[in-house]
């Protein structure tokens, strides 16, 4: 399968991911990450498995020009996600972990897919997340314990034990310091 990812941000500072880090850091407090940022992402599933990474982001940006509801250059970015690289927006002295957010039941993916799928695009599928990065101090800090620390954070369990995801409606997957 060949695919073309891309993390979404807004050009302003996000309320969403302020907020979620203040509350964050008041009720987890010695896990809570010293930075926080959320993207939309988006996966689009190649018609043709053979097609190149750099062939499937020149579909995605000649999409992109056509729906601007994906992207809205007057208010957001977005940065290609290949297979192996650094994570969107790095923080210098900071480790930064990806945690993606899934719904189970995800209708806006399927409407996506059936768009594109009456459109010139050769596009076979689509979906739709939140990547969040969570910072924490220390760059090639213990890893693996950041990830169970980000984890921890992004998995709600309780009204004090995480914040970003439902898992009675959504999946939680990390993707560790590189895409």
């Amino acid at each position: 399968m060949s695919r073309a990812c891309i993390a979404v941000r807004l050009r302003a500072p996000d309320p969403a991911a302020i907020t979620a880090l203040s509350t964050l850091k008041r009720i987890m407090p010695d896990e809570a990450p010293d930075g926080l940022s959320r993207y939309d992402l988006w996966e689009f599933e190649m018609a043709d498995p053979s097609v190149s990474p750099e062939g499937g982001f020149r579909v995605v940006r000649e999409l992109l020009g056509h729906y601007t509801d994906i992207v809205n250059p007057n208010k957001q970015v977005y940065r290609e996600l290949y297979e192996g690289s650094e994570l969107p927006d790095p923080i210098d002295g900071m480790t930064q972990l990806g945690i993606v957010v899934r719904d189970h039941d995800d209708s806006e993916s399927t409407n996506w897919t059936r768009i594109l799928a009456t459109s010139r695009f050769p596009v076979d599928g689509v979906r739709i997340g939140v990547l969040w990065l969570l910072a924490y101090p220390g760059e090639g800090a213990a890893v693996s314990r950041l990830e169970r620390m980000a984890l921890g954070t992004a998995l709600t369990t309780s009204r004090l034990r995480g914040l970003l995801a439902n898992p009675v409606s959504q999946s939680v997957d990390s993707v560790g310091t590189r895409w």
